[in-house]
């Protein structure tokens, strides 16, 4: 009997090890784009599907209403700092 050959999986490493272990700048001093994940929410470069790390779904309360938002860093930025220069400093 032949066995059939199990297709191959990629899987793009897209996600810190711990996405919501990271505190983001607070949601207002954000862009629309970087509100909606299309830019990095530390340096506000664009991001495209390789190159963002997503930081898990965040909850956002407004008056009675809560919301998730989905940010997403740079892979420069995914522990949470704006550059290397303010981490060190």
């Amino acid at each position: 009997m032949r066995q059939q050959a199990l297709p191959t999986v990629l899987v793009m490493a897209t996600e810190t090890e711990e996405p919501t272990a990271v505190t983001l700048p607070r949601i207002g001093t954000l862009t629309q784009r970087q509100q909606r994940g299309q830019d990095c929410v530390w340096c506000g470069i664009s991001l495209a599907t390789g190159t963002a790390v997503d930081l898990g779904p965040r909850p956002l309360r407004i008056l009675d209403y809560t919301a998730n938002w989905f940010p997403r860093a740079c892979r420069s930025h995914t522990s949470g700092s704006r550059s290397g220069k303010e981490a060190a400093a």
